[in-house]
C-alpha cells in the first residue's frame, strides 16, 4: 500500500541551515559576571542621564532611536527615585530564581521569592551576586516578569544587568514601547555564541469602561459611540479598548544557564494584580501565565529547563491569550457594525436620508470612524498573523526547536506538539481576518453611499441658495438701484420723476440684471435663456425632433446642450 503524503501544512522539518549550535550544551565552569556598572550601589545621580550611558556604551552603533526612545521614557531618573517612589509603588514584578538540578548546590536550589516585588526590591535582589554568593545558591535560570512597566523598572533592570544582556534588554523594551511585532530566534556569530529567542506581540483588549490609566506610551479608545449595553446592575455600560503588548525574551550561553524577561500590560483587568495564592498554593509562572485560562497555568516549582521548550510554551500560552483578546474585540464590532449597515436609508419630510435615527453626516462621521478603528485593529492583526506564519513556516525559526541531538526525545515530542497547535492558532487568526474583511467592506459601501448623498443634498442646497440669490438680484436690486438713482439731486441725464418713469427704470434695471445673469450661467456651462430661444426658433423652423425630448412627466422639452466633451466610445458609437 502506498503511503499517503503528509500535509504540508503540520509538516516542520527536522534538519535545515537553522540548527541550534552545539556549543550551548558545553558548559563551561567559568559563572563570572560583568556588571555595566563597576559599583551598582553608587549614587547614579553623580553620572547624570546614566540610562543613556548604559545603553550607549556597549556598542557605538547601537540606532540613537532606540536609545533617546527608552532615555525619554525614563526621564532622568536616578537611585534616590527608586527609593522615594518604593513605598507608594504597587508590587508588579515577580522573581523566580533557580539552580539546575545538575548542578547540585549545597545552598539549596532556589532564592525565595514569595511575594510581588517593587522596583526597588527587584534591584537589590539582581545584584545580589548570581554564582558563588555566600549563603544563596547559584541562579542558573532566572524569570523576570514586570506587568505594566514603568521607569522604575526599567532603571531597576538596566542598573543591574550584566553586559552580555543590554542589548537584549534594549531591543525588548524599545519594542515593548513601541508595540512592535516579531516572532524570532537570534544566534550571534561570535567565538562565545549567545542565542536570543523573540516574541512581542502587540492586541487590542477590550474592557467595560473604566478611569483613564493616563498611560502616555499606550491609547485607551472610548467605543461609547458604537452603542452601551445595560449591565447586572441595571445600569448603562460602554465598552473601550486598550493598546496592549507582550514581550518575552529567553537568551543565554548554555541551555542551562540563561534569562528570560518579560513585559506585560495587564493593568486594564480589574484582577491585574497578584493575589498571595499565586505564591502559596502554586507559585504561579507569571511569564508563562495567560490570564484567561486556569487549564494552561504552570507551576514554577516544577520548572522546565530547556530554554527552547520554556520559550516555546510560553509562545502558545501568551498567543491563546491573544487569540482571546482578538476574537472578544471582532465580537464586538462585528453584529454591531452589520446592524448599522443593514438598517436602508430612510428619508425625513425635507426629502433628507437618514440611517435608523441618525442623519446622513451623523451616519457618515460613524462609519468613518469605524473604518479608522478596522483598519487600525486589522493591521495589528495581520502583524501578528503574519509573524507567527512566518516562525512555523518550512523555512521559519522553529527549525532551531527540533534539533533531536540536543535535546531529549520527549523535549522533542512536546515542542512538535506545540509547533502544531501555534499552527491551528494561525488558522484562527486567519478566519478572524476574513470577518473584519467582511465588516470593513459593508462599512466601506456604506460610507460612498452616505458621500455621494450628502454630495447630492450639498448640490441641492447649492441650487436653492444660487435661486434665492437670483431672487434678491431680481426682485430686491432693481428696485434699490432705482431708488438711489431718483435720490440724486442732479442726474446726469434729466427726466421728469414720477411713477411711470420710477416703473420704466425699475424695468431697465432688472431686464439688464437678467441679461447678465444668463450670460454668466452661459458661461458655467448651464443652458441661458438666449441659447434656449435659439433651439426653440431652429425647432419651428426647421421641425429639428432632435431639439426635443420628453421629461418624466410626459411633456415635451428642449433637450438640455452637453456640457462635458463625448467620450471615445460614444464617438466610436456615433460614427
Amino acid at each position: 500500500m502506498s503511503q499517503q503524503p503528509e500535509d504540508s501544512r503540520w509538516s516542520f522539518p527536522r534538519w535545515s541551515d537553522k540548527r541550534w549550535d552545539e556549543r550551548f550544551s558545553q558548559y563551561e565552569s567559568s559563572t563570572e559576571e560583568t556588571s555595566r556598572i563597576d559599583n551598582p550601589q553608587e549614587d547614579y545621580a553623580s553620572r547624570g542621564n546614566d540610562i543613556r550611558w548604559i545603553l550607549k556604551s556597549y556598542d557605538d552603533d547601537v540606532p540613537s532611536r532606540e536609545v533617546e526612545l527608552v532615555v525619554q521614557f525614563c526621564r532622568d531618573i536616578c537611585m534616590g527615585d527608586l527609593e522615594k517612589h518604593h513605598d507608594r509603588e504597587n508590587p508588579s514584578v515577580w522573581l523566580d530564581e533557580r539552580s539546575h538540578p545538575l548542578n547540585p548546590s549545597p545552598k539549596g536550589h532556589t532564592r525565595l521569592s514569595n511575594e510581588p516585588l517593587t522596583a526597588l526590591a527587584l534591584y537589590k535582589k539582581l545584584v545580589e551576586q548570581r554564582y558563588n554568593h555566600d549563603s544563596l545558591p547559584n541562579v542558573d535560570k532566572r524569570l523576570i516578569y514586570i506587568a505594566n512597566v514603568t521607569r522604575y523598572h526599567v532603571a531597576a533592570i538596566l542598573w543591574a544587568a550584566p553586559d552580555d544582556l543590554v542589548p537584549a534588554l534594549r531591543d525588548a523594551l524599545f519594542r515593548h514601547l513601541t508595540l512592535q511585532t516579531a516572532l524570532r530566534v537570534r544566534i550571534t556569530a561570535m567565538a562565545i555564541p549567545e542565542y536570543r529567542l523573540e516574541f512581542h506581540m502587540p492586541y487590542f483588549a477590550l474592557r467595560s469602561s473604566m478611569k483613564k490609566l493616563n498611560k502616555a506610551h499606550r491609547q485607551q479608545i472610548d467605543l461609547s459611540y458604537l452603542d452601551s449595553t445595560i449591565n447586572e446592575a441595571g445600569e448603562q455600560q460602554s465598552f473601550e479598548i486598550h493598546d496592549a503588548h507582550i514581550s518575552v525574551v529567553t537568551c543565554g550561553r548554555e541551555d542551562r544557564r540563561w534569562t528570560t524577561y518579560c513585559f506585560d500590560d495587564n493593568d486594564f483587568n480589574p484582577d491585574h494584580a497578584m493575589g498571595e495564592d499565586e505564591f502559596t498554593v502554586i507559585k504561579v509562572d507569571q511569564i508563562f501565565n495567560n490570564h484567561r485560562s486556569f487549564a494552561l497555568l504552570n507551576d514554577a516549582n516544577t520548572p522546565l529547563w530547556d530554554p527552547r521548550e520554556y520559550f516555546l510554551s510560553t509562545v502558545l500560552a501568551r498567543t491563546n491569550q491573544v487569540l482571546e483578546e482578538w476574537k472578544d474585540v471582532v465580537c464586538f464590532f462585528e453584529p454591531r457594525v452589520i446592524q448599522h449597515t443593514n438598517k436602508r436609508p430612510s428619508f425625513t419630510e425635507s426629502g433628507q436620508a437618514q440611517i435608523g435615527t441618525m442623519g446622513n453626516e451623523e451616519s457618515f462621521q460613524w462609519t468613518q470612524h469605524t473604518l479608522n478603528m478596522l483598519g487600525d485593529i486589522m493591521e495589528s492583526l495581520r502583524r501578528s498573523h503574519e509573524a507567527l506564519v512566518k516562525f512555523v513556516s518550512s523555512d521559519g525559526d522553529i527549525d532551531y526547536f527540533f534539533d533531536i541531538s540536543a535535546s531529549t526525545s520527549q523535549t522533542q515530542r512536546r515542542m512538535k506538539e506545540v509547533a502544531v497547535q501555534i499552527r491551528a492558532i494561525t488558522d484562527d487568526m486567519d478566519r478572524l481576518q476574513g470577518r473584519l474583511a467582511f465588516i470593513q467592506g459593508r462599512c466601506e459601501k456604506l460610507s460612498r453611499f452616505l458621500e455621494l448623498r450628502l454630495n447630492f443634498e450639498n448640490m441641492k442646497e447649492a441650487k436653492w441658495s444660487g435661486s434665492s440669490v437670483d431672487v434678491t438680484i431680481l426682485g430686491i436690486s432693481p428696485v434699490v438701484i432705482a431708488c438711489a438713482f431718483f435720490s440724486i439731486p442732479d442726474p446726469i441725464v434729466s427726466f421728469k420723476k414720477n411713477l411711470i418713469s420710477f416703473t420704466i427704470s425699475v424695468f431697465i434695471v432688472a431686464l439688464v440684471l437678467y441679461i447678465a445673469l444668463e450670460v454668466k450661467r452661459g458661461g458655467s456651462g448651464r443652458q441661458s435663456l438666449w441659447s434656449r430661444l435659439k433651439l426653440g426658433t431652429r425647432y419651428i423652423w426647421i421641425g429639428d425632433e432632435n431639439l426635443i425630448t420628453t421629461n418624466e412627466s410626459g411633456n415635451k422639452v428642449l433637450r438640455r446642450r452637453r456640457t462635458q466633451p463625448k467620450t471615445s466610445s460614444e464617438s466610436i458609437e456615433m460614427v
